[in-house]
């Protein structure tokens, strides 16, 4: 019996062909696309090659369309970032409260990524960000345990005394007669050629917030006559340990005014610039009654002495009689100025001793006369030469020179002999001086005899 194809049968839209069990149709075309309805076919209705993958034969580039594509059908790692959907910079793929990724939207400047224990979100870091390190040459960071700052480091000031308040020569020197002059304001000294004139310690009022970080005093310098050639105020600054300065980069700043008038451009100048910026003159500019900061900032060549050298020159022939007040000097490594380094006076008083120190009261010049606070009062028993030793509060830079004062005359290279009617004996120094004492020889008239004097130290450089 001859097969029955179904393309020879004549049907009617809406018939039903039923096939017996165990028979086939053959042929093609039996099931056109238009006679299946959407959704008719089911997963079952398709061959497997495993229980859990569907084969859906070659799939070219492009979209699969509605084709479900269950997790286990996509191999590990097969997913590329090429592969998938574009991301606005700096946004990151998080989970949502529904388990669904999401992408979290960009954070703003400085602000990091935190977590509530549930979900993460941007906020500002705790304590803020670290500040920049932009012109923070030689300070250091600190914290308050929730805050970051730069602060300055303390110490970092190479002049000493730099607000003139320890006077230990006295709170005035007088240079009379063209003389040279030696130190006023502790570690301030006269550089240059004989002149006249004087420097002084000058109080500022109190509450003044002109000149910031609250100094006492100001000097003024005053220069009456100058002949012969330059002259300085100047500080010497230590190079110790050598080469602690060579090459560096620092900034020196300090205040300046006119007593009286306005002096031109060149009148005072500051000792030492052209030499740290490498070029031009020492000139600041005019200089009124109004206080002013100067600031100059350079890179130090090497420096084969032990000291660097800065303050305040004028050329030869140059007066002002009325006088130029300068304060806070300060020179630290950097290029931008800090706020005053400001110490202790007593921290102040022992940086100047290793320099220079006395047996008078701190506010007593030497050579005071009648004057026993502080003076140092050996009792012997025996006639003829007698010493004592004197030890220094602070170890003096280098061994220092010794100059003896009788207490009641002030007079040099005695002592007071209280038991001989106040009178004067003599008083030297014994071979040996250090850097911190010294044995004072004098000579007695008798036993028990009492005698009284002062001292100084001298280590400057």
């Amino acid at each position: 019996m001859s097969k029955l194809k179904v393309n020879e049968l004549d049907t009617r839209s809406g018939t039903t062909i039923t096939v017996a069990a165990g028979k086939t149709l053959a042929g093609t075309s039996i099931i056109g696309s238009t006679q299946i309805t959407p959704d008719s076919v089911t997963y079952d209705k398709i061959q497997d090659t495993t229980t859990a993958n569907r084969v859906l034969g070659a799939i070219s580039a492009g979209t699969i369309g509605e084709t479900e594509v269950v997790t286990n059908m996509v191999a590990d790692n097969a997913v590329t970032l090429a592969k998938m959907a574009g991301l606005v910079r700096g946004k990151i793929i998080v989970g949502d409260a529904s388990g669904d990724p999401s992408a979290l939207t960009v954070g703003s400047a400085n602000q990091v990524l935190t977590s509530d224990g549930t979900d993460v979100s941007w906020a500002a870091a705790a304590g803020g960000s670290l500040p920049s390190q932009t012109n923070k040459a030689g300070q250091k960071l600190m914290t308050d345990g929730t805050n970051a700052s730069w602060e300055p480091s303390p110490g970092r000031n190479f002049i000493i005394n730099g607000q003139f308040d320890v006077w230990q020569r006295g709170p005035t020197i007088t240079n009379g007669s063209n003389l040279a002059m030696g130190y006023s304001a502790d570690r301030w000294r006269d550089e240059g050629y004989a002149w006249t004139g004087s420097v002084s310690r000058q109080p500022f009022a109190n509450g003044q917030t002109t000149v910031p970080d609250n100094p006492t005093f100001f000097l003024r310098w005053i220069v009456t006559a100058n002949p012969s050639g330059f002259n300085a105020l100047v500080q010497r600054i230590e190079n110790n340990p050598v080469n602690r300065l060579s090459g560096k980069v620092i900034v020196v700043s300090f205040w300046i005014k006119s007593a009286s008038g306005t002096l031109a451009d060149g009148v005072v100048k500051m000792y030492g610039k052209s030499t740290l910026v490498g070029s031009g003159n020492d000139n600041i500019g005019a200089i009124t009654t109004t206080w002013q900061k100067i600031t100059v900032t350079g890179t130090l060549p090497t420096i084969t002495s032990g000291l660097w050298t800065t303050g305040l020159t004028t050329d030869a022939g140059t007066t002002f009689s009325s006088g130029v007040d300068t304060a806070n000097w300060q020179v630290e490594i950097g290029d931008t100025p800090t706020a005053f380094d400001q110490k202790p006076f007593g921290e102040t008083v022992m940086e100047c001793q290793r320099y220079f120190e006395k047996s008078y009261g701190i506010g007593v010049a030497p050579g005071a006369t009648s004057d026993k606070n502080g003076t140092y009062r050996p009792r012997h028993p025996n006639s003829g030469t007698n010493g004592v030793n004197i030890w220094f509060k602070v170890t003096k830079r280098i061994v220092p020179t010794i100059v003896f004062y009788a207490a009641v005359s002030g007079n040099t290279g005695k002592i007071t002999n209280m038991s001989g009617g106040a009178s004067d004996i003599n008083c030297t120094t014994e071979s040996y001086v250090g850097e911190s004492e010294v044995v004072a020889n004098f000579t007695s008239t008798g036993g028990e005899t009492n005698v009284e004097g002062h001292w100084t130290a001298s280590a400057e450089n």
